[in-house]
C-alpha cells in the first residue's frame, strides 16, 4: 500500500514555472523511491493525456509548461513505474488548474443565434426575454431557469464549456452548423405526433404554442430522425396565491376650505397599511345678521311661554291645597 504527500498541486492556468512536486511512502510510512517516468491525468471520467515526470531527490516533479493547454478544473493523477506498477494504490493525487486572466485558448464561439431565437418565440406567442448566457467550467452541470416578471418571461442559460483535447492531425472542415432556431410550432403534442417529421431534419426543433393554461404549452422538443423528444418547458411557473391582505385604513391628515360654489375634492396617497386623506370642501354661504326686532320677538315669547307655564304651576297647586283642606282634620 503506497501513500504520498504533494507539494504546489494549486496553479493558474498557463504558467509554465511551477513544479508539481509528490513523495512517495510505504505502510510504515518509510520514503519510497521507484523508478517513474510518467503521469497519467484525467477528469472525472475523462482521460486528460500522458506527461513527462523527472525526479528531484526525494520527489518526482511535474512541470507545469507540460499542462499549459489544458482547460482550468480539477484533475487527477497517478505516477506510472517503468515495472507497470502504479501510484497511489488508492484514488489520485489531486491537481486544481485555476483559471488566468486571459483565457483565450478557452473562448468559446456560439453557435446560439439569440435574436433568432427571440424573434422564433414572440411569433410563437410568447413573450420571451434571455437575460443572460453563463459560461461555466466544463465539470459544471448546465442548466436553463426562467422566471416571470414584468409581464415578460426572463432566461438564463448556464452552459459548460467543453473539454479541450489533445492536438491532433486536423481533418477536413465541415459543413457550417446550423443556428438555433423553431422549425414549426404546434397547437399541441398530438398534432405535433400527428406531423410525423414531415419537413423536419435531424436536430430540428418543435414547440407547442397553445394557452396559458395549458400544461403542454410552452414545452421543446427535438426531432431526432425519427421521433420528437421533450428538452425542456421554456415557460414561466406560475406563483402561489397569497393570502387576503388586512383591509386598508384612512388617516384623514388635512381638511381645507375652498370658495363657495367650488367642487368638493379628496386625494388619497397611499401609505403602509392604508391610505392618508386630504379633503378640500367649499364654504357655505354666509348667513344674514339678526335685528334686534328678531331678538325682542324671540324673548317675547320665551317670557309668553313661561308666563303660562307659571300660571299652569300656580293653579295647580292651589287646587291641591284646596283639597288637602278639606280633608285635612285638625
Amino acid at each position: 500500500m503506497s501513500m504520498f504527500t504533494a507539494e504546489y498541486q494549486d496553479f493558474k492556468r498557463e504558467d509554465p514555472t511551477v513544479l508539481v512536486k509528490v513523495t512517495l511512502y510505504d505502510d510504515q510510512k518509510n520514503v519510497i523511491k521507484p523508478a517513474i517516468s510518467k503521469a497519467k491525468l484525467v477528469q472525472g471520467t475523462k482521460y486528460a493525456g500522458d506527461y513527462e515526470i523527472t525526479q528531484d531527490g526525494d520527489q518526482y516533479c511535474l512541470s507545469t509548461k507540460q499542462v499549459a493547454k489544458l482547460p482550468s478544473g480539477s484533475y487527477g493523477m497517478e505516477l506510472w513505474g517503468d515495472d507497470g506498477s502504479i501510484y497511489p494504490s488508492a484514488g489520485f493525487i489531486p491537481i486544481r488548474i485555476h483559471r488566468n486572466a486571459d483565457n483565450s485558448l478557452e473562448q468559446v464561439d456560439p453557435t446560439v443565434d439569440l435574436n433568432k431565437i427571440i424573434e422564433d418565440m414572440h411569433n410563437a406567442g410568447l413573450n420571451l426575454v434571455f437575460d443572460k448566457i453563463e459560461l461555466l467550467d466544463s465539470d459544471q452541470p448546465g442548466s436553463i431557469t426562467s422566471s416571470v416578471h414584468d409581464g415578460k418571461n426572463h432566461i438564463t442559460l448556464r452552459i459548460p464549456r467543453g473539454l479541450q483535447g489533445e492536438a491532433g492531425p486536423r481533418g477536413f472542415q465541415g459543413p457550417a452548423g446550423k443556428n438555433f432556431q423553431i422549425k414549426q410550432t404546434f397547437a399541441s403534442i398530438e398534432a405535433m405526433n400527428a406531423s410525423k417529421g414531415a419537413g423536419f431534419e435531424d436536430g430540428d426543433f418543435a414547440l407547442i404554442s397553445s394557452n396559458i393554461e395549458d400544461p403542454d404549452n410552452s414545452k421543446l422538443y427535438v426531432w431526432n430522425g425519427s421521433q420528437f423528444n421533450f428538452l425542456t418547458d421554456m415557460s414561466g411557473a406560475q406563483g402561489i396565491q397569497g393570502p387576503t391582505g388586512p383591509t386598508p385604513t384612512m388617516h384623514v391628515v388635512s381638511v381645507t376650505k375652498s370658495a363657495p360654489g367650488s367642487n368638493p375634492d379628496v386625494t388619497y396617497t397611499k401609505r403602509d397599511g392604508g391610505y392618508d386623506v386630504s379633503y378640500v370642501l367649499p364654504q357655505g354661504p354666509q348667513g344674514e345678521n339678526w335685528k334686534e326686532s328678531d331678538k325682542q320677538e324671540i324673548l317675547d315669547e320665551v317670557k309668553k311661554e313661561l308666563d303660562s307655564k307659571i300660571s299652569d304651576a300656580y293653579t295647580k297647586a292651589a287646587a291641591d291645597m284646596d283639597k288637602w283642606l278639606e280633608t285635612a282634620k285638625f
